[in-house]
């Protein structure tokens, strides 16, 4: 049995990237060793919504180790017993191989409910709230600078903090701010910014899910927490860092 150990108990916004990433990884242990997974709902992700059948191991339970990237998956996929995974792995290559599964994995329920943008449109995603407290936050220029060479009809902005501030630069480029209301507004973000054909992300795994399950043109931010890295050879990083390029999709541009 694999259970999963809810990181965060909110089921809309709060740590939504960080909980898929718990529940693809989970669902891969259990897939592969053919054990019951057992983990929480995640709003607006139907598959969520139901365990995945299997052998039931209530006994010499591990648990796996949270804030960290390294894993013994070999001991994990030949332990007898059940595992209890804790954390949300943030590396690319412990979903690359799996990755066409996670994505039919993460369809959205009734997504045609939603706005999507335009063709010609680019949308930004940018992250503040709780990032500016931390210092993780990401500059306007880091957008402007990619607008500045982009064609496009409409740069339509979507953020946590609509009314803040740092947005001015921004607006005051032309960019217009993208508000979505009521109960399911996380997840309105979510789906306009994956359905975009061209996409600015920001440095947060929520913008991060959403530009992998989309299909279009991805900006992708390499300078800031928490994917600080100068090294431009993936082959070379770290492998106690967080990295989520997606380096075998042509659509995406990594900027350092």
């Amino acid at each position: 049995m694999i259970i999963v150990r809810n990181i965060y108990p909110d089921i809309s916004k709060q740590g939504l990237g960080n909980r898929l990433f718990q529940y693809c990884w989970s669902r891969y242990l259990a897939e592969a060793k053919g054990y019951k997974l057992v983990s929480n709902h995640i709003l607006g992700f139907p598959e969520t919504y139901k365990d995945i059948d299997g052998l039931i191991a209530c006994y010499n339970i591990v648990c796996t180790k949270e804030n960290t990237q390294i894993f013994d998956i070999p001991s994990l996929l030949s332990h007898n017993g059940g595992i209890l995974v804790a954390g949300s792995p943030q590396r690319y290559e412990h979903f690359i191989s799996n990755k066409h599964n996670i994505k039919k994995w993460l369809y959205i329920e009734e997504e045609y409910k939603y706005d999507i943008p335009d063709t010609e449109d680019i949308v930004l995603n940018v992250r503040l709230g709780d990032y500016v407290n931390l210092g993780w936050d990401i500059g306007m220029e880091y957008y402007l600078d990619i607008l500045k060479k982009e064609t496009y009809k409409n740069a339509i902005i979507v953020t946590d903090e609509p009314d803040s501030t740092k947005l001015k630069p921004l607006i005051d480029f032309g960019c217009v701010i993208k508000r979505n209301y009521g109960l399911n507004k996380y997840l309105a973000d979510f789906v306009f910014v994956k359905n975009a054909d061209k996409v600015i992300l920001s440095n947060s795994t929520f913008s991060w899910w959403a530009g992998f399950l989309g299909e279009g043109e991805v900006y992708f931010p390499c300078f800031k927490f928490p994917w600080k890295n100068p090294i431009e050879t993936f082959k070379s990083v770290n492998i106690e860092e967080i990295d989520l390029r997606v380096y075998d999709e042509s659509r995406y541009h990594f900027i350092y």
